[in-house]
């Protein structure tokens, strides 16, 4: 899969094309895998965001033991939310994302900052709601 002209771009919320944050950036490279994600609206608040993560993690996502190619993997980067997320690649051993005041970049699932902040991976198999 092609994503290279996604490195670099910059962080806006609900950014999308020019600009992306990390739902909208997910939502972009799993459409490029041929997975829709559904079009939700990005959420500023830190609390807010993270009960739409677990609240969408349980309608619309298998937890998966370990992470496998264009699965999503979500972040606890402010403990106790569950506020991040990123897409792993092909390789199963890096993700694409992108944090505020940063671009989009590709890391690896292994570094020691990004392990120990893994919440886990997640198949989408919720129904298709992009209106």
């Amino acid at each position: 899969m092609d994503y290279e002209d996604l490195l670099g771009k910059p962080f806006e919320i609900g950014g999308h094309g020019e600009s992306y944050d990390c739902y909208t950036l997910s939502r972009e490279v799993c459409r490029r895998a041929g997975i829709e994600l559904p079009n939700k609206k990005s959420i500023e608040d830190l609390q807010a965001r993270s009960e739409a993560i677990n609240a969408s993690k349980k309608e619309d996502y298998i937890k998966l033991e370990k992470p496998e190619p264009f699965c999503i993997v979500t972040f606890s980067l402010r403990p106790p939310f569950v506020n991040h997320m990123g897409v792993v690649l092909e390789d199963g051993k890096t993700f694409i994302h992108i944090l505020e005041k940063r671009s989009v970049a590709v890391e690896k699932l292994r570094h020691k900052f990004w392990q120990s902040k893994i919440e886990g991976f997640y198949r989408y198999a919720g129904k298709n709601d992009n209106n």
